[in-house]
């Protein structure tokens, strides 16, 4: 199994992986997330995935991606990129039913490849995705204390999350 760099034409399958691990992984009940408010963020599919191949065609030195395909599908991507104030994985998704087989260490190793001079690397996690959370930290990254944030996946819902690190 091995990860080769993504290309414009992946978007649509980028796209499916993103919005089955989104469902799987983001409806809490306690943090007022259900799986249509994921639907609705995820509803306009032929643009989304336009803006996917858009921010793929982008791609370069600062920002790169990956895919993982297993059988012709696309099973698990990730994407990294550098800035000047901190450089970043940006994703590193795995369909469910995929995960645990070693995709996400894959992918992880890529995006941590492109960023290998950097002097630490950042992701932004669902503050209660706890399969994401160990994921990361047995890849060796640390909770930042004091780091908590939410994002507005839809109007009005937020997606509560924490950053972690990885010093290399």
């Amino acid at each position: 199994m091995k990860a080769r760099g993504i290309t414009i034409n992946d978007a649509e399958g980028v796209f499916n992986v993103q919005k089955r691990t989104w469902l799987s992984a983001y409806p809490s009940e306690k943090h007022g997330v259900t799986r249509e408010d994921i639907e609705e963020k995820f509803s306009n599919k032929e643009e989304r995935i336009a803006k996917g191949r858009n921010k793929i065609e982008e791609y370069g030195e600062d920002r790169s991606g990956w895919v993982v395909e297993l059988d012709g599908e696309i099973v698990g991507f990730s994407v990294a990129h550098k800035s000047k104030s901190r450089d970043r994985i940006g994703a590193v998704y795995v369909l469910p039913e995929h995960q645990g087989r070693g995709i996400g260490k894959i992918l992880l190793q890529k995006a941590l490849g492109f960023l290998e001079n950097s002097k630490e690397v950042w992701v932004e996690v669902a503050s209660y995705n706890k399969n994401a959370i160990n994921f990361y930290q047995k890849s060796g990254f640390r909770i930042v204390p004091g780091a908590e944030a939410n994002h507005e996946i839809i109007e009005g819902k937020l997606l509560p999350t924490i950053e972690m690190k990885i010093v290399l």
